[in-house]
């Protein structure tokens, strides 16, 4: 990035469309250093870049997002394959509660009912159905 014009971002919608997340890092991992450079390395924390500190906010959450954008159908797979005992298993893998767990599934399973009747993606009845049934039969 040596000579270029950094990125910079205020929001985590920009740039908007598909990034690959290893450029998301890259940009993070810049502007992060740029924020530590300028509070520890340079001696003048006045030269502080307000710009730099909104883009490493943006681009944090924009990763995190990222990251956890398929967790739910992770979990639809460990249930599906019986590879999971309780939800505080996978509470515990996504920092959240059994209950957090639990509740997040069944709302991404609302969600993909509601997706496939409005437009034919997401998952069926059935499939519904079936990842209820076997959400229900783990304990909390």
């Amino acid at each position: 990035m040596s000579g270029q014009t950094p990125f910079r971002t205020r929001t985590p919608h920009d740039p908007p469309g598909s990034v690959a997340i290893e450029t998301l890092l890259d940009w993070w991992l810049a502007a992060r250093r740029r924020t530590f450079l300028a509070e520890h390395a340079s001696g003048h924390p006045e030269t502080l870049d307000a710009a730099d500190y909104l883009t490493e906010l943006a681009l944090g959450s924009r990763i995190a997002a990222e990251a956890t954008n398929g967790r739910w159908a992770v979990v639809a797979r460990l249930l599906t394959t019986g590879t999971v005992e309780d939800w505080h298993l996978v509470g515990e893998a996504i920092g959240v509660t059994g209950e957090e767990a639990a509740a997040g599934f069944t709302s991404w399973l609302t969600s993909q009912a509601a997706l496939y009747r409005s437009t034919g993606l997401g998952l069926t009845a059935a499939e519904v159905s079936k990842l209820v049934r076997l959400a229900d039969s783990l304990p909390n």
